[in-house]
């Protein structure tokens, strides 16, 4: 898995992590690295806010919902494409509906992954007892 270093955005390649470049802790799982993360999203280029997707995504937490159904709208394909495997990711059926309304874009990529997402979405998940 990749990580963002959020303090000097440095990539990262463990959890819990020390990032070589500027010595920061970093924890993927920690409510502060996730706050941290989503205060860059407004001012990152694709490719990282693709890679925050991600993240958010394989934490599974309903807390990356929000941003991740956000990020289904950004101009970026990419962008949408790891907001949506995100999604699936996290597996909260309240995504069905604006997953659903990707599959009717013309972007035949976008287009794909929204019906595989869809099909995640849809399963139910094993509660167990």
């Amino acid at each position: 898995m990749f990580l963002i270093c959020p303090e000097c955005w440095g990539g990262l390649t463990e959890n819990p992590a020390v990032c070589k470049k500027c010595g920061a802790r970093v924890d993927l799982y920690s409510p502060d690295y996730e706050r941290r993360l989503l205060s860059i999203l407004p001012k990152a280029d694709p490719e990282t806010r693709a890679q925050i997707c991600w993240m958010l995504g394989s934490r599974r937490k309903a807390s990356g919902l929000a941003p991740l159904l956000k990020l289904l709208l950004d101009p970026d394909v990419m962008v949408c494409v790891a907001a949506l495997r995100g999604l699936g990711e996290i597996g909260d059926p309240s995504a069905i509906e604006p997953v659903s309304e990707l599959t009717k874009v013309d972007d035949v990529i976008v287009r794909t992954v929204a019906r595989n997402v869809l099909k995640i979405l849809a399963t139910p998940k094993d509660r167990g007892p």
